[in-house]
């Protein structure tokens, strides 16, 4: 899959694995990321969760495609969820499942509440 990761020379669109969740996490398709100050600093290979060849991206939205087998929350694959954690510029991304919100039925999922407004589209580059 396509994944954005940190380089010493910044952010690069490299090919790696599909995640795989495990007991507690979804894995989610990613269809938008939002962008932020430690993002920035991540994708140089600094900063909170930026080490070089980690794939950045802390929030994303997009559709559940499986549930662990220890998930709570009663999300299903094809739900539609916003997502906090880490490696949400990739085609795929897994999330703790306590750190899932669903999208309301009247909510586009590519204008997610962490995008900096309705006017701002946050989007993936696939």
């Amino acid at each position: 899959m396509k994944a954005g990761v940190a380089t010493e020379h910044g952010l690069e669109l490299r090919d790696i694995p599909q995640p795989e969740p495990r007991p507690f996490q979804l894995l989610v398709k990613v269809k938008a990321a939002g962008l932020n100050r430690a993002d920035l600093a991540a994708s140089r290979g600094s900063g909170g969760h930026g080490t070089v060849g980690a794939t950045v991206g802390l929030d994303w939205s997009g559709e559940v495609v499986a549930v662990g087998s220890e998930t709570k929350g009663g999300f299903k694959p094809g739900d539609r969820v916003m997502c906090a954690g880490a490696g949400g510029y990739a085609e795929y991304a897994v999330c703790d499942w306590g750190r899932v919100v669903a999208i309301p039925d009247d909510m586009s999922s590519k204008t997610p509440p962490h995008c900096p407004s309705p006017s701002v589209r946050c989007t993936t580059p696939w």
